[in-house]
């Protein structure tokens, strides 16, 4: 009695798909298929069947297996591939899969370079990474280590550079832009990143006043990045030689003041980030002295009587005359040539003088 056995027209269940592989990197393209009696699997590439290799296998189920994948002169794997899938029923034929060899180019279309950005401001170091199968992703990296990129500090534009937004000090150092796929992983010369902080006012000074012959301190406290250079210029002439200097916090002291300090200083900081300027108003004042007093006379009863009085000073000197036993009187209502007829028969000695400054206690 004969057995009779229906005959499956080979099917197609998964079916290969695009791929890219790394060279010299095993690789599978899926085929399976079904059938009855099941089926044998004949491999394409480029339309032309695979001839037999040591560096590929069809496996049982119909997927090709590359131990290696190759791309050389010799052979190439790239390609596009197909399988068949054959019995005595008929024949099933794949969907086209291409297979691509990973590739990163040489040469960086962009690269970064050395930079110098003001603190606060935002800064773009450039980099356009090498072409390639597939494209290659982009990794930043600051003094040996990768960057953070969390899209608020740092964010990458334009297809791979780096921009930074409100530029701190702690953000100089050496900077490398580093494109990475299967391919490999290329990286790009080292680039610096200088940031500036133009000079800033810690402590300011304010208009003074001092007394002749004494010494001050002018302050002038600068920070910046690089260290500021200040200096100290007068308005008008030079600083007073041999009596002034500048202290190692950029304080201006001068010893000795006189007449002729008196004015306008300014101090000056620089940096390669920018400048700054201050200005104060120096005043030198001068004690009231005498330089004529009255002394004691003796004049007969209704003559007239003139008591000189002379003093200098800085401010402009105001005088008062006081009577020991009364209360004093501004200079301004005594004429020094009328008689005081209570003065002169005065037992009590006479008066006595005062000179006052205004400006000083």
């Amino acid at each position: 009695m004969a057995l009779c056995v229906s005959q499956q027209r080979p099917k197609i269940n998964e079916h290969p798909k695009d791929a890219v592989a790394a060279k010299d990197e095993p690789l599978t393209l899926n085929c399976k298929a079904t059938g009855r009696p099941p089926p044998e699997f004949i491999w394409y590439q480029n339309g032309v069947p695979l001839a037999p290799s040591d560096r590929r296998v069809v496996l049982p189920e119909g997927s090709l297996f590359f131990l290696r994948v190759t791309q050389n002169k010799r052979e190439q794997d790239a390609g596009v591939y197909h399988c068949e899938a054959r019995n005595s029923a008929g024949v099933a034929v794949s969907e086209n899969a291409t297979l691509q060899i990973a590739v990163l180019r040489d040469d960086f279309r962009l690269m970064p370079k050395d930079t110098v950005a003001l603190v606060g401001g935002p800064v773009v170091l450039n980099c356009t990474p090498p072409r390639g199968i597939p494209e290659p992703s982009v990794l930043w990296i600051k003094d040996g280590k990768i960057l953070d990129i969390n899209g608020k500090h740092h964010s990458l534009v334009d297809s791979g550079s780096l921009l930074i937004s409100e530029i701190q000090p702690s953000d100089s150092g050496k900077y490398e832009c580093s494109a990475q796929s299967m391919a490999g992983t290329k990286t790009t010369p080292p680039a610096y990143l200088k940031v500036l902080a133009p000079p800033t006012i810690v402590k300011s000074p304010h208009d003074t006043e001092v007394l002749e012959g004494q010494g001050f301190d002018l302050p002038c406290g600068l920070t910046g990045d690089p260290k500021p250079i200040v200096t100290w210029r007068k308005e008008s002439g030079r600083l007073p030689e041999g009596r002034s200097r500048k202290l190692l916090d950029n304080t201006l002291r001068i010893e000795d003041a006189r007449q002729e300090d008196e004015g306008k200083y300014y101090c000056e900081g620089h940096n390669e980030g920018g400048n700054v300027t201050i200005s104060v108003y120096l005043y030198v004042y001068e004690v009231p002295t005498f330089m004529e007093a009255p002394v004691d006379v003796m004049i007969r009863e209704g003559e007239p009587l003139l008591l000189p009085c002379r003093a200098k000073g800085r401010p402009a000197v105001r005088i008062f005359w006081d009577r020991i036993d009364r209360k004093h009187v501004d200079n301004n209502d005594v004429h020094h040539h009328e008689a005081e007829q209570a003065a002169a028969g005065d037992s009590a000695g006479g008066r006595k003088k005062r000179a006052v400054s205004w400006g000083f206690p």
